[in-house]
């Protein structure tokens, strides 16, 4: 069956409706029902199931749609592979990380990586770790930076490679009253709780219910790092996030009050499918983000399995 019946598959369980998949694919609605009904013909059970909203996937659509989508998934990035090898003769390595890799570590190493290897392509996506382990799984990324989660690593599904280890840290505005402290003192809790913070998206990634259980006033709630550092600009709001951020957040104007007491010690890393899957560039790659985040504060001694390309 051809890999159009498939699209229009992905489209209706998207979608949740006939009619606005037909829309979005510029077919008509038979065209694509019966193109559903053939489907279902050819895995002799049902797909979707009616609801009173348009349509939702059964358990046996669940199952395909997930094949399907990584099957399309595949054949797009072969499609964006070939179109940009032919033009620019490069190869194409697509990473997804964490705010935190995206911003405080692998720019550098992108950058070093891309002057050493200008017959590669990179492309950096920044996402939240259920996104990143989806993207993953259906073979989006060849690698992904970033925490990850135990019930990630108990399906034996992914590889991971731990890189850094550290609590957060607190940061405000320069211009913020407890950042005219003393350099010998550090805030005190109290001090903390009497301004309000911003909860950036990435912050409880790991642990959602680390938000619930704080005394914080979180008056504030961002998905980007980026609009995080425009609110805090001049306000009085705190901001409690990862120690790799330092750099980036001193470049603009952020200051850095002390380690985050209410922070777990977040385990962080590469993530992969499988490292015998890794082609050379990714290994290189690989190489080159371990050679970074050695002499980190955080960073994990690997002993042996440090070098990747050979």
């Amino acid at each position: 069956m051809a890999m159009d019946s498939f699209i229009r598959f992905l489209a209706v369980a998207d979608e949740k409706s006939i009619s606005r998949a037909a829309a979005r694919l510029h077919v008509s609605q038979p065209a694509l029902s019966r193109t559903i009904s053939l489907l279902e013909d050819r895995f002799g059970t049902d797909l979707f199931k009616r609801t009173a909203a348009g349509v939702e996937l059964t358990s046996a659509g669940t199952i395909l749609y997930e094949y399907a989508n990584r099957a399309a998934r595949a054949i797009s990035n072969a499609e964006n592979a070939i179109q940009h090898a032919e033009e620019r003769g490069k190869l194409i390595l697509t990473i997804a990380a964490g705010d935190g890799w995206a911003y405080g570590i692998l720019p550098d190493v992108i950058r070093s990586f891309s002057q050493a290897h200008p017959s590669v392509a990179v492309r950096l996506e920044t996402m939240d770790l259920e996104s990143r382990t989806q993207g993953l799984r259906n073979g989006n990324f060849d690698l992904t930076f970033g925490v990850l989660s135990p019930e990630y690593i108990a399906t034996g599904t992914v590889e991971f490679l731990p890189l850094l280890e550290a609590p957060y840290d607190v940061y405000c505005h320069v211009d913020h009253p407890l950042a005219r402290l003393s350099p010998e003192r550090e805030p005190s809790p109290e001090e903390l709780l009497a301004y309000p913070w911003i909860n950036h998206k990435f912050e409880y990634d790991y642990d959602t219910s680390l938000s619930l259980r704080t005394a914080r006033n979180h008056a504030v709630r961002t998905n980007t790092m980026l609009s995080a550092i425009e609110i805090i600009q001049g306000s009085p709001f705190l901001i409690s996030t990862a120690k790799w951020f330092r750099h980036f957040f001193e470049r603009n104007n952020m200051h850095r009050l002390c380690e985050d007491d209410e922070s777990p010690v977040f385990c962080s890393g590469a993530v992969f499918q499988r490292s015998d899957a890794l082609r050379p560039i990714d290994k290189l790659f690989l190489d080159a983000v371990i050679e970074r985040c050695r002499g980190m504060e955080g960073s994990i001694d690997l002993g042996l399995k440090t070098n990747f390309a050979r």
